[in-house]
């Protein structure tokens, strides 16, 4: 726990900071959020779903930093500390970053995908703990030399 990299320990502590100010904020700020930072797959094909303008866009990197609650956040935190730790090790800290953000990316184009169109509100990192899951296994299970 002490060796994680800061790189690690800052994403998951603005993961947390984020949440945390959300619950102070209370229930009007945490509706907002979601309307402007949750991905929502109706948002590209509906325009009743396009507000604010760009969240369409920059939805697909933003509902990695909302939560749902405590445990979605703590489970979410605890997998990138157990594998973005032997990513952020192998690649260094501005790697691991955009391998996060292609990851939580990819994580939303995944549920486009399978909901296109609907109105479903997609928040928190499982896609970019996914990346971090799939870029650790060939570190730590590669060929030996």
């Amino acid at each position: 726990m002490f060796q994680v990299p800061p790189v690690v320990i800052a994403l998951a502590g603005l993961m947390a900071l984020i949440h945390g100010l959300l619950q102070v904020l209370g229930p009007d700020w945490q509706i907002f959020s979601l309307y402007a930072f949750a991905f929502i797959p109706a948002r590209l094909t509906d325009a009743s779903y396009a507000m604010p303008a760009g969240a369409a866009y920059w939805s697909f990197l933003s509902h990695a930093f909302l939560h749902g609650s405590f445990v979605h956040l703590a489970m979410n935190c605890l997998w990138l500390v157990i594998f973005g730790t032997v990513v952020a090790r192998a690649l260094g800290a501005w790697r691991f970053l955009l391998l996060s953000a292609i990851s939580a990316m990819a994580g939303a184009a995944a549920m486009l995908f399978t909901h296109w169109g609907e109105a479903v509100i997609v928040i928190g990192a499982s896609g970019a703990v996914s990346g971090m899951l799939g870029g650790a296994m060939p570190v730590m299970y590669g060929r030996r030399t």
